[in-house]
C-alpha cells in the first residue's frame, strides 16, 4: 500500500501510417489502496477508426 494518494493514467492510441493520435483517455485515483474517483472521456481523432 502506497502511504500518499495516486493515479493511474491510460491512453489508447490509434496507430496507423499517417496518424498516430489519442483516442481515449482515463484516469483512476487510489488513496490507502483503495480505488477513488475514475473519469475517462473518448477524443474525437479527426479520422475514421477501423473496426
Amino acid at each position: 500500500m502506497l502511504p500518499f494518494p495516486c493515479a493511474i493514467l491510460d491512453l489508447e492510441t490509434l496507430d496507423g501510417t499517417l496518424h498516430d493520435c489519442i483516442i481515449e483517455i482515463a484516469l483512476i485515483r487510489f488513496e490507502e489502496g483503495m480505488e477513488g474517483e475514475r473519469w475517462g472521456t473518448l477524443l474525437n481523432p479527426g479520422i475514421s477508426i477501423p473496426p
